[in-house]
Formats: C-alpha cells, structure tokens, sequence
C-alpha cells in the first residue's frame, strides 16, 4: 500500500469493510461507506482499489468499483447495491447469445467430456455458465459440470445440481458470486478469491477462469 494513500485511508477513518462502492469522475474518487459517509480524494480510483486486498472490489465499469458483499440484487447488467444505488455493468450478451444448453437431463454433453478427467480430482471443481431466468429478471448461472468433490464442498448430489441455478439450490444465495463470476464469463479474466461462503458455512479459496465465453470454470478449497 502506498505511504499516501494509506496515510489518506487513516485519516479518514476508512475500512475496507465498510466500503460499498466507489466511483470517479473527472477529478476525483468517491468512496461510499456504509455509515452513509461520503469520503474524497484525488487519487486516481485504480490506485485506491491496489490499496485494499486483491478482490475487494469488482470493477464492473470505467469509473465504477463495487463490493460484491454489498450488492443486494444484480439484474443483467444492473447492480443494486444495499443502499438502494444502481449502477450499469459492462454491457452483456443476450440470453440466446448466452451459448448452447450442452447438459440435458443430468447427462454431461459431449462438450464438456474433456472434464471427465477431473472427475475424481481430490479438489472440488465446477463449471458453470452465466445466463439471464426464465423471467428475464437478472443474471443467473447454472451448474454445467460438477466433478464428485462438489458433493463434498457442497453437500449435495451432482444429480441436484447439475442443470440446476445456484439461486434455485440455495434459495438465500449471496449476490455477490454473480458479480465476480459474471466478470471471468463476459471478459475472461482470471481471478483467484478468499472469500466466505454462508451457502456451506465455510471461507473458500477460488480459483476461476473461462473455458469459453459466457463460462466460468471454478476449483475450489476450503481455508
């Protein structure tokens, strides 16, 4: 962390906990903090975020950096964030752009047939892939493939899961998986995550990458 930028951090009484979201104009970088405090500064918004922890926040668009913990609900590319704010994403594809149904009826298609060689890899890995529901309402991703340490990590049968919507299996999902995995299926990024899941009641190591557009391919460890 830069001497400057931390100095402006403590003096302003900024935690990285408390920060929703950030945003930057012409001039300045703006970061709102969930006391309802509004604090500025001149440093360029890329600087502020490389002073926080890697993955902290998601750049979702030029001039806009969200925390994922705080997003209460995310619709396409429309992120709402706990505080009511909206902000627009990265402009994404269509639905029946969103690539082929390659998984029917818990069967894996011959698409993902590479991945059966992970079928038994002592590490939990997934892939799944970004679409809009039924109702058009928002992002969603569905699980594509699932190896058999899936079951373990998340308690449940592959049979359940695959085909299924991670919002479908767990009705109280967090909001903030669809931001960070909607950043690796739309812009093929790579990301490595330390987060905590209350899905399993556990702190997850993550790492993702995109097998193709609009996937995200996840293995993930327990910390």
């Amino acid at each position: 962390m830069s001497t400057q930028i931390d100095n402006f951090l403590r003096k302003s009484n900024v935690v990285v906990t408390e920060v929703m979201y950030m945003t930057h104009d012409e001039r300045k970088t703006c970061l709102h903090l969930t006391d309802g405090r509004k604090v500025e500064t001149f440093h360029p918004l890329k600087r502020v975020i490389e002073a926080f922890p890697v993955g902290n926040f998601e750049v979702i668009n030029k001039g806009i950096a969200i925390a994922p913990c705080f997003v209460e609900r995310a619709q396409y590319n429309v992120f709402r964030m706990k505080d009511g704010v909206e902000f627009h994403g990265r402009a994404r594809k269509k639905k029946d752009e969103l690539g082929s149904q390659v998984l029917m009826n818990g069967k894996r298609g011959l698409e993902w047939a590479q991945f059966s060689i992970l079928d038994n890899l002592p590490i939990a890995f997934c892939i799944i892939e970004l679409v809009v529901d039924e109702n058009k309402h928002g992002i969603d991703f569905i699980f594509r493939y699932c190896n058999k340490e899936m079951e373990v990590l998340e308690g449940k049968p592959i049979s359940e899961m695959i085909n299924k919507s991670f919002y479908e299996i767990f009705k109280d999902g967090d909001q903030k998986w669809l931001v960070i995995y909607a950043d690796v299926a739309v812009n093929g990024v790579t990301k490595v995550i330390e987060d905590y899941s209350p899905e399993i009641g556990a702190k997850l190591k993550i790492y993702c990458y995109q097998p193709k557009p609009n996937f995200c391919a996840c293995a993930l460890t327990v910390i």
